[in-house]
């Protein structure tokens, strides 16, 4: 299946993990996974998240660039995440996807493409994808934002580049999940073709 939160959780769960390869695997379950529904700079469906530490930046549709289509998703941090006056490899910028509904041993799958037009500062993570867990009244259930289970880029891209990350739901409270796409570090990059697949084992 892939990557599962550590490596105890990854033998503790390997049978379940071995009857994903023959799952069934879902349609697309992204809303406004091109970002072409919108308002202005907004993106239908697509929540943005307050900054918790000290940098700038925004996240906006763009038509400066796209895979598909007009649009596509543009991060732009002006500088690293600030805390008690040091520079750290933080998340500056993020928006998370629309809830998609899942259960307990359900494996999922999330994919995106990203753009970097020259490399990103002052970061080793740059811009990366991950899977957040939430439970029936939508509550983070923790680990889910761990730097284990997401998948960066920071160097410029030749062309779209795409980011793959996978994960095993084994929180019996897990009820839905969202994709967040983020950056840190200082520069500028784009997000298009969000996927999010849901493996269930037969």
């Amino acid at each position: 299946m892939g990557v599962l939160p550590n490596l105890y959780l990854a033998e503790k769960y390997y049978p379940i993990v071995k009857r994903l390869e023959d799952a069934e695997v879902s349609e697309n379950l992204v809303a406004n996974a091109s970002f072409e529904e919108g308002e202005g700079l907004a993106a239908t469906g697509w929540l943005t998240a307050e900054a918790a530490h000290e940098q700038k930046g925004n996240c906006t549709r763009s038509d400066e660039q796209a895979r598909t289509g007009e649009y596509s998703l543009r991060l732009v941090s002006e500088s690293p995440a600030i805390y008690e006056g040091q520079d750290w490899d933080w998340v500056t910028v993020e928006l998370r996807s629309p809830f998609v509904e899942v259960q307990q041993w359900d494996g999922v799958q999330a994919e995106a493409w990203v753009y970097i037009p020259e490399d990103l500062e002052k970061t080793e993570r740059g811009a990366l994808i991950n899977l957040l867990a939430f439970d029936q009244d939508g509550n983070v259930i923790p680990g889910w934002k761990a730097t284990d289970i997401e998948a960066g880029h920071a160097e410029a891209t030749e062309g779209w580049h795409k980011l793959t990350v996978r994960g095993l739901l084994t929180d019996p409270a897990a009820a839905k999940v969202a994709i967040r796409l983020a950056m840190c570090g200082v520069g500028r990059c784009y997000f298009d073709d969000v996927s999010l697949m849901r493996l269930r084992p037969q």
